[in-house]
């Protein structure tokens, strides 16, 4: 009996069911974050006791069967330190949540600070009499429609109190409202010393605390200003001096005095309060009412009940995360009662202060691209006070503290930096990544390995080899002709125009062509706009610029941002974005979206953002910000200017670099008109003569500007993904006839191989090319992402293609569709600055490597799918064939699986390192990395199958290989575009699922049935 159940607690069919529970608590996690915050899904699932339970039986049944199994061999020692890796992660995990700590730290300009506010929130309540006191301070997270009760006693003396939480409002604001049995209220506006100003309710007979000033309103002695009303009109009295100003100017009145209060005047006290009328009720009250999410975030309001038995007392407390909660009091029975809510304050045992916060914005515009703290450590115990700089990828640390930029106030005076300390947790994690990476490493090297397992079978069932053949490498490209007019500038002078030289916004020379079909790229999401390309479009609009101004070029995708600015197509003019006096519409709702944190962004702000930066591109075109084309002299490595700069030049250089490009532009209009470009290709050849003078030393060679005009021009991936797909499906077409029939075929399919082949050579350069021409590794967008995803799917079909030609068929036509959506119009190729936390040797190892996963898991896909097709064909004469067949792909699709699962896992986990380094936490339940431990798991799963007795076999594991790679998709594409997060587009708003999606899963659905009922038949 101990035998029996010992062998369920530790077998793999458990650990399937607890994978299972855990990938679908992952998953509706994530859903919950997207619906109602992070601070919800963490308190109900991430940090809630059962989830703790789940990891604790999932690593208890891990530990389990290591002993059972007899793990502890010379044979199995890759399987050990594998699997025990991630023992060591779940105990890190353990210790950061149970001991490490997390909070935030604002701090405002020349203001030292030595507390951080706790992530998480506690609810304190004080209780107290004569002789006892009593203080619970307790862990607690409230929720509308989730966690609303709170019910509690206390014994205190003789006493019992009860404590019940009635109700509460979140994000709670004061609203006036007009009733019947209401109370006098006045309104009054108060402009603080620091320039800021705030509406204030006073209700009759009652006083406050105004700017260190008591106001009442109803005569009290206490107070330095009294309102009051007098046959039917307001007035104002003050123990100070008044000075009232109106329309005629300031004037001063004596102290003790009655005056009218009234509207259009300020009243100025000596003492420095500022106040102005701004309305009064005869009848109202102030009700509390929950403010939307996307408005300024207030306190929430909790309404305790506080009870002895005899008698009840309401208290209402304020409290939020981030702050400390306001204690609100009462008395009952002779017990003192204080309650509050919100997050803890710590006290550090140094302090930082804010020296000056920096924030960068794109040329031109008043968008933000990046920000730092420069800040002062004192540490008076150390003897520490040094200058530090906090920003992304750059991480204060200090007495196991780390500090890392979050976000900013509004008025750019402070900051807020998050802060956590966990070095136990940490060094546990990163030994059990250490673990993990070198278990995968042995079981490449080890010959007991799965892997070598596969490989040996599927060698030995191989009987046909092909041969392999690298021949030189050649360049396909596509070239389009258009018609010369006198309309718009030519071709060929647009041509020369694009070979001179310029310095982008990352301090790189490029040919202007470059820069140019960014540019244009960037604001209309094309290439090429009205048969013009992008030299032509980019002088165009400096030549033209109020015609540009009127044509719609700006792409626009969200319908929200459609509706402000009243258009109804997807592209938009500039003037569509000022209003007739000038301001811009979308002011407000950029200023909005920059300010809140990047997981907080809604679909439209993250929409607006986007836009916003489109605008400033095209602005900067108008304006010729661009046209960085000179150096200055004695001062070659640095920063080229445009004309309108000031650069330290005299002379007769000085009054060409000041009028050139006016009198180019002038000589252009004319050549447009008369088709003669003389004039204007001389001024190129004098800028480029400039260039060769002031910055020879720094110029890249004709060769390699040749090249880079050369790379724009020929759209590489573009057109070979079409010729990808040509020729795979033309292989897959010829296997499968050489499969169903007694045809040979041999050097068709040779051909079409080398073809593939001589194309992914083709890719290879083009990444290398763009490797070269953006200065950073070809992974730092979604595009150039997916080209890389592309080229790993090509790799591992190259790798396999020896012993498995429809493997090479498969990933041809895979990695065109792959390139195809590379180039759909929703990737946006990036020309700004990366943003800082991008700057991080540890982003080209994690995107690279999880990445190319995506790669050999897509191959799996197909695979899998190309085996249930094999299915449908069987009949009672081909079947020895077919099941061979599907054997060695079966074989090919595991080692494939394998292979992906190794590098997605990797991947997954040094994006934990990245994130540590970056903004010091290695892990935060973001959807992004939620769904990647998703995947793993579900590879896991899959790759386990064979142990699980009903979900053996060919077809399961085919089967399986294709609904896993579902789980890639949403990684990649769903919690971009339909889940919250720091990786993500959208929150809370959906994008339109394609339709064409639904027609794929009926396929999918169709021949997987079909290929069950013949494969059962034929079993």
């Amino acid at each position: 009996m101990i035998k029996r159940i010992l062998s369920f607690l530790f077998s793999m069919r458990l650990m399937g069911i607890l994978f299972f529970i855990f990938v679908i608590s992952l998953a509706v996690a994530t859903f919950i974050e997207n619906d109602y915050g992070v601070i919800v899904s963490r308190a109900t699932v991430y940090n809630a006791w059962w989830f703790d339970l789940l990891l604790l039986i999932i690593s208890l049944n891990l530990i389990g069967s290591f002993f059972y199994y007899k793990m502890f061999r010379v044979k199995k020692i890759t399987i050990i330190i594998f699997h025990l890796a991630f023992v060591f992660m779940v105990i890190g995990a353990g210790v950061t949540r149970y001991f490490g700590d997390e909070g935030s730290m604002r701090i405002r300009e020349n203001e030292s600070v030595n507390k951080i506010l706790s992530y998480d929130t506690y609810l304190k309540i004080k209780l107290s009499d004569k002789e006892n006191t009593i203080i619970n301070d307790e862990k607690v997270s409230f929720f509308a429609g989730i966690n609303e009760k709170y019910d509690d006693s206390f014994k205190i003396g003789d006493k019992k109190i009860t404590v019940i939480l009635k109700d509460f409002i979140p994000n709670a604001y004061e609203k006036l409202v007009e009733t019947d049995n209401g109370s006098e209220i006045l309104l009054f506006k108060v402009f603080s010393l620091d320039g800021g100003s705030k509406i204030n309710y006073l209700k009759a007979n009652t006083s406050k605390n105004v700017e260190g000033t008591v106001v009442s309103f109803g005569e009290a002695e206490e107070a330095s200003i009294n309102f009051f009303v007098r046959n039917d009109s307001l007035f104002i009295s003050s123990i100070e001096e008044i000075e009232i100003v109106d329309k005629d100017g300031p004037k001063d009145y004596p102290a003790n005095k009655q005056y009218v209060f009234e509207s259009g005047k300020l009243y100025k006290i000596s003492n420095g309060v500022q106040i102005s009328y701004r309305g009064y009720y005869a009848s109202a009250e102030i009700q509390l009412q929950s403010a939307s999410a996307k408005e300024a975030r207030y306190s929430d309001v909790y309404n305790f009940d506080i009870s002895d038995g005899d008698s009840h007392h309401t208290v209402s407390v304020k409290g939020t995360k981030g702050r400390v909660g306001e204690a609100a009091t009462t008395k009952i029975n002779g017990v003192d009662i204080s309650i509050s809510y919100g997050s803890k304050a710590t006290v550090l045992p140094f302090s930082i202060r804010l020296d000056d916060f920096v924030l960068d914005r794109y040329a031109g515009s008043n968008s933000p691209s990046s920000y730092e703290s420069r800040v002062t450590l004192i540490d008076k115990e150390a003897g520490i006070n040094e200058s530090r700089k906090i920003f992304m990828n750059n991480v204060l640390k200090h007495k196991g503290y780390r500090f890392y930029q979050s976000s900013y106030d509004t008025d750019e005076k402070g900051t807020i930096l998050s802060v956590n300390n966990d070095t136990g947790g940490t060094v546990l994690t990163y030994i059990g990544y250490f673990l993990m990476i070198l278990g995968m490493l042995l079981s490449i090297f080890n010959k007991n390995s799965r892997l070598h397992f596969l490989a040996k079978k599927v060698k030995e069932m191989n009987i046909e080899k092909s041969a392999v053949i690298l021949l030189f490498i050649g360049f396909l490209t596509l070239s389009a002709s258009a018609k010369s007019n006198n309309e718009y500038v030519s071709k060929k002078h647009a041509a020369k125009f694009g070979a001179i030289l310029v310095q982008d916004q990352q301090g790189r020379i490029e040919p202007m062509n470059t820069l140019t079909s960014e540019v244009i790229r960037k604001i209309s999401r094309k290439s090429s706009f009205k048969g013009l390309n992008a030299d032509q479009i980019f002088l165009e609009i400096i030549i033209n610029p109020q015609k540009w101004s009127n044509t719609p070029i700006i792409k626009v995708g969200h319908d929200k941002v459609k509706e402000v600015l009243n258009i109804k197509g997807k592209l938009a003019c500039f003037n569509d974005f000022v209003t007739r006096n000038g301001s811009y519409k979308l002011r407000n709702d950029v200023e909005a979206a920059y300010v809140k944190k990047p997981s907080e962004r809604s679909t439209f702000d993250k929409e607006i953002i986007k836009v916003d930066e489109r605008l400033n591109i095209f602005y900067t075109v108008l304006r010729r910000g661009f046209l960085k084309l000179f150096p200055e002299p004695n001062n070659k490595a640095q920063s080229w200017y445009t004309a309108e700069d000031n650069i330290a030049i005299s002379g007769d250089d000085s009054l060409f670099v000041k009028s050139v490009i006016t009198q180019y532009i002038m000589a252009l209009k004319q050549s447009v008109k008369s088709d003669d470009y003389s004039r204007t290709d001389k001024f190129l050849d004098d800028i480029y003569d400039y260039q060769i003078k002031y910055g020879d030393d720094i110029l890249p060679s004709q060769s390699k500007i040749n090249l880079e005009i050369k790379y724009n021009n020929w759209n590489i991936f573009l057109s070979i993904a079409k010729y990808y797909g040509m020729i795979g499906f033309i292989l897959l077409v010829l296997l499968f006839v050489k499969l169903l029939s007694d045809k040979k075929l041999r050097w068709p399919i040779l051909i079409s191989g080398f073809f593939i082949l001589l194309l992914f050579v083709v890719h290879i350069i083009g990444i290398a090319m763009r490797w070269h021409i953006s200065g950073h590794a070809p992974w730092s967008n979604g595009y150039e992402s997916m080209i890389y995803i592309g080229f790993a799917t090509m790799l591992a079909g190259v790798i396999f293609a020896k012993n498995s030609p429809i493997t090479l068929a498969a990933t041809a036509i895979l990695t065109s569709i792959i390139l195809m959506v590379a180039h759909l119009s929703w990737m946006d190729p990036q020309i700004t600055n990366l943003v800082p936390v991008l700057k991080s040797y540890w982003l080209t190892i994690h995107v690279s490597v999880i990445t190319a996963s995506y790669g050999f898991l897509a191959l799996g896909f197909l695979l899998g799918f190309l085996n249930l097709i094999l299915n449908l064909f069987k009949t009672k004469k081909n079947i020895l064939t077919l099941n061979k067949k599907i054997a060695e792909l079966t074989y090919v699709n595991e080692m494939t699986l394998i292979i992906g699962l190794y590098l997605l896992t990797i991947g997954t986990f040094l994006g934990g390192i990245w994130a540590n380094e970056s903004w010091g936490r290695y892990w935060g339940w973001d959807p992004k990395e939620t769904w990647s431990l998703i995947t793993i798991l579900v590879y896991a799963f899959v790759i386990h199958m064979r142990y699980i007795p009903g979900f053996k076999g060919k077809f399961s594991f085919n089967f399986a290989s294709i609904l896993a790679y579902f789980s890639v998709l949403m990684t990649y594409f769903g919690v971009n575009y339909y889940l919250s997060g720091l990786h993500s587009y959208a929150q809370g708003d959906s994008v339109p699922i394609p339709s064409y999606l639904y027609y794929i899963l009926s396929i999918l659905f169709i021949v997987s049935f079909l290929s069950y009922i013949n494969d059962k038949r034929y079993r």
